[in-house]
C-alpha cells in the first residue's frame, strides 16, 4: 500500500488566548510529562499577563489535558473514518496493512501539515504513562469513532484468537504507534540529538509494516521454541 500525505498550511499567527494555552501545554506537557509543568508556567509561556487567564478559558490541569485531545480529535477522526471508508470501497478490503495504515497515517498527516502536529504525539505518549486511572484520557486516541472501527475490523478478522489476547495486541500497536512518532519528532527537532533519522514519509511507510506485523501475528506465548527457551530463562534468578 502506497504512503500517500496530504498537506496544508496552519500557521500560528492569530491565535486566540484559549488555543495559544492549549499549544502552550501540549508542547510543555510532551516534552517533560504532564504532572511536571506548573500551570502557571503555561499561563506565561502562552504570553497571557493575567494569572487566571487558564481557568478562564480552560479550567484546571484535567480539563486542560481534555481540551488538548478535544482540540485535535475531530479531524484526526474524520481522516481515519475517511481511510476506512475508502479502504472498504477498494476491491482488496479491509486487512492488517489496511487497519494499520489507518492507524498511523492520519496522525503522520498531523505532522506533516500542523507545525504543532508533533508536539501532540508526544503528548499523547506521556498521558499514556500518567497514573490516573479513572480520568477519561486513559486510553487517548483509543476511544474515537475511527480507531474504534479499526478495532472492529481487526477483531472480525480474528475471530479464532481469545478477545482478550485480541484487545492487548490492539492496544499495544496503537501505543506503539504514539510512542514511534513521539520518538521520531523529538529526534528531529531536538538540537542535541545526534540521531539520524529517516524522512518522516519512509518512516510512515516503515512503521505502517511493522504494525501490520503486530497485528497480524497469531501465535500465543511458548508456541514456537524460541519463545519457549526464552521463558524459561526469564524463570531463572
Amino acid at each position: 500500500m502506497d504512503v500517500c500525505l496530504y498537506t496544508d498550511d496552519t500557521g500560528g499567527e492569530g491565535l486566540d488566548a484559549r488555543t495559544r494555552l492549549i499549544l502552550t501545554a501540549e508542547r510543555l506537557f510532551g516534552e517533560r510529562g504532564i504532572d511536571a509543568v506548573p500551570l502557571r508556567e503555561i499561563v506565561a509561556a502562552a504570553g497571557q499577563r493575567n494569572a487566571s487567564a487558564l481557568s478562564y478559558h480552560i479550567g484546571g490541569r484535567e480539563e486542560l489535558i481534555m481540551a488538548i485531545l478535544e482540540f485535535r480529535r475531530e479531524r484526526v477522526n474524520n481522516r481515519r473514518m475517511e481511510l476506512l471508508d475508502e479502504y472498504v470501497r477498494d476491491s482488496t478490503g479491509i486487512d492488517e496493512i489496511a487497519i494499520a495504515a489507518a492507524i498511523v497515517l492520519p496522525l503522520v498527516e498531523l505532522m506533516q501539515r500542523d507545525t504543532h502536529g508533533g508536539n501532540y504525539l508526544r503528548f499523547l505518549s506521556q498521558a499514556i504513562i500518567t497514573e490516573r486511572p479513572d480520568s477519561a484520557y486513559r486510553s487517548p486516541g483509543q476511544n474515537e469513532r475511527g480507531m474504534r472501527q479499526c478495532y472492529r475490523f481487526y477483531e472480525a478478522r480474528h475471530t479464532d484468537v481469545p478477545p482478550r489476547l485480541v484487545r492487548e495486541r490492539f492496544a499495544v500497536c496503537v501505543r506503539g504507534v504514539f510512542y514511534a512518532l513521539a520518538d521520531w519528532h523529538r529526534d528531529t527537532t531536538t538540537p542535541r540529538s545526534r540521531t539520524e533519522r529517516s524522512e518522516l514519509p519512509g518512516f510512515a511507510r516503515e512503521l505502517i509494516a511493522i504494525v501490520a506485523h503486530g497485528l497480524t501475528a497469531t501465535g500465543t506465548s511458548g508456541s514456537h521454541r524460541t519463545s519457549r527457551r526464552a521463558l524459561r530463562e526469564l524463570k531463572q534468578p
